[in-house]
């Protein structure tokens, strides 16, 4: 029997995981989602990185042999001159890119979320969100742009629990 104030932790795998609750009772459950991809100048070795993920916690009453589906979001790709597209990270990111030579993107970061359920990736869940414990978005990749002087602007901060 684990001791109170036991933490597990699940890193990115690319994929669902689960967690079997060892015996009955109040679980803290948090979540961070990924970081979004960064803007990379290899020419001048100016870099910014993407937003951080956002952070979501709560609390669930869980009996023992209960099985949590884990997914944890995927950091979206650096960009880089050289680079395109730029995509999102696994479990929803957003791709970025270049566009038109002028518009250079770092990919969204892909949400983390834990469920009752494995239906996998957190669109699966449309129907089923009642399902769904816990989401914490990822962060915004970041972008630029320079049609006569390159502006740059790191990604937003992703979205907790609301």
């Amino acid at each position: 029997m684990p001791k109170v104030g036991t933490v597990w932790t699940f890193d990115y795998t690319g994929g669902e995981q689960e967690f079997t609750t060892p015996c009955s009772g109040e679980y803290k459950l948090e979540t961070w989602g990924a970081q979004g991809g960064s803007i990379n100048d290899v020419s001048t070795s100016f870099k910014i990185n993407g937003g951080y993920g956002g952070y979501s916690n709560g609390t669930k009453s869980l009996s023992k042999t209960n099985i949590v589906y884990i997914v944890v979001g995927g950091q979206g790709n650096t960009i880089s001159y050289s680079s395109t597209p730029s995509y999102g990270g696994y479990n929803g990111g957003g791709n970025g890119g270049d566009t038109q030579g002028i518009r250079h993107n770092g990919g969204g970061g892909g949400a983390t979320h834990m469920s009752t359920t494995n239906r996998g990736i957190l669109s699966n869940y449309n129907s089923y969100r009642g399902e769904v414990l816990l989401v914490a978005g990822g962060g915004g990749g970041s972008g630029g742009w320079e049609p006569n002087s390159y502006t740059i602007r790191r990604g937003g901060t992703g979205g907790g629990s609301s």
